[in-house]
């Protein structure tokens, strides 16, 4: 990598898959605008902050350019 060569991903199909099924889980994430959290040992789900929804749009378009 000090070569100045960019980082390779993972191109099997089973990474493909798996970068696609994240990609759908996140815009259902945002299209709700809750994420889910343990509290107690339950699962609640809790609203997306500003953070979130900036952090979950970084990481689609970063795995958009992996599929």
């Amino acid at each position: 990598m000090s070569n100045g060569s960019q980082k390779k991903f993972n191109g099997t199909p089973k990474a493909r898959t798996r970068r696609s099924n994240v990609i759908v889980r996140l815009e259902k994430q945002l299209k709700a605008g809750t994420k889910s959290t343990t509290e107690l040992g339950k699962i609640v789900l809790v609203p997306l902050t500003e953070s979130d929804t900036n952090r979950i749009n970084k990481e689609l378009q970063t795995l958009k350019t992996r599929i």
